[in-house]
């Protein structure tokens, strides 16, 4: 029952709100610049350090730049200190941030597969993460 309604969950977010990067870093992921992206939102958090997307985002953008142990502490270091009853909505929503840019990325395979890896380790049950 709980799969049922994390998928449901997954395909409304994704419907409904389409997760995107912030619009001040298109022009860098545009041109595949990976370390703008960070820097653009590690000055994010440092201007607004309780907008948990930037954690989720950052932490992407250092996986994109194969900083796949920065990227996991960072989003670690996060879901450790919300409250243990919001954990499973933020590990939902960074699952589907994590979606959104894999399928983004079908065409960069290598990516694709890495970012997929990490939404195993987050929510190994979810069917739509197709490892293979």
């Amino acid at each position: 029952m709980k799969l049922l309604y994390f998928l449901d969950f997954i395909h409304y977010y994704i419907n409904n709100f389409m997760n995107k990067w912030h619009f001040e870093v298109k022009d860098f992921l545009e041109d595949n610049n990976y370390y703008l992206v960070s820097q653009w939102y590690e000055k994010a958090i440092e201007d607004n350090p309780n907008e948990i997307s930037y954690y989720w985002y950052l932490g992407l953008s250092y996986l994109l730049q194969q900083q796949a142990e920065e990227a996991q502490s960072l989003w670690l270091s996060v879901l450790m200190q919300v409250d243990e009853l919001e954990i499973e909505k933020y590990q939902q929503d960074l699952v589907s941030i994590l979606l959104t840019e894999a399928r983004n990325q079908e065409q960069n395979y290598h990516l694709a597969w890495i970012i997929r890896t990490y939404i195993q380790e987050i929510y190994p049950e979810l069917l739509e993460n197709n490892l293979s």
